[in-house]
């Protein structure tokens, strides 16, 4: 073994070198790789039934109905349905069909409305007539007839008007006779009230 002058001289161990590539004190550890889980997919929320459910489409017998036609009546499913709006929707009949005559539900009110005005207005002057004139005799009489006319003109005039006003609509097309009724309903309560009015003064 060789000796230098301050001692016997030493040689590093090859073994106590590091190896290429092998980590050593200075090397910094491996990053750790994780693995994050996918997300959950959404946990589906059912919706809640719809009123027409019951009812079924007036094309698709067997498909539940969505909605109703606020123009005819008609259920109609989904595919079926016209959505306006405002929540209005309408059937395909009455989406392509002519705007120019009432459907069969303003119809009937229109019937009503005239109805009612003829009616009232059959009252209002048979007591403009006196043909009710020789049944008061007492203050009692007058009391009871007023009542008595109340319900038989004011109030079918009242519920004539309200169902006129119902039945317009301005997004539709209103004939001039459902004006006409409607108006005429008004009148009626305009004169009895003023008519009322007088006899209380007199």
């Amino acid at each position: 073994m060789p000796e230098t002058a301050g001692g016997p001289e030493t040689f590093a161990s090859p073994a106590s070198e590091p190896l290429l590539g092998e980590p050593t004190a200075s090397t910094p550890p491996a990053t750790l790789r994780l693995r994050v889980a996918p997300p959950l997919p959404p946990v589906p929320v059912a919706e809640p039934p719809s009123r027409y459910a019951a009812m079924r489409c007036v094309q698709h017998t067997s498909v539940p109905a969505s909605a109703q036609c606020h123009t005819c009546g008609a259920y109609v499913c989904p595919t079926c349905d016209f959505a306006l709006p405002r929540g209005l929707h309408v059937c395909p009949a009455c989406a392509v069909a002519s705007q120019t005559k009432l459907s069969p539900k303003r119809k009937r009110s229109l019937y009503w409305t005239i109805a009612l005005a003829v009616w009232c207005t059959t009252g209002l002057a048979a007591l403009l007539g006196g043909v009710f004139a020789s049944a008061v005799q007492t203050p009692g009489d007058e009391m009871v007839l007023g009542s008595l006319l109340m319900i038989v003109v004011l109030v079918p005039a009242v519920i004539g008007l309200s169902i006129g006003m119902s039945t317009i609509n301005r997004r539709l097309v209103n004939p001039p006779i459902l004006w006409v009724a409607t108006i005429w309903n008004a009148l009626v309560v305009g004169a009895f009230v003023i008519l009322s009015v007088i006899g209380a003064m007199s």
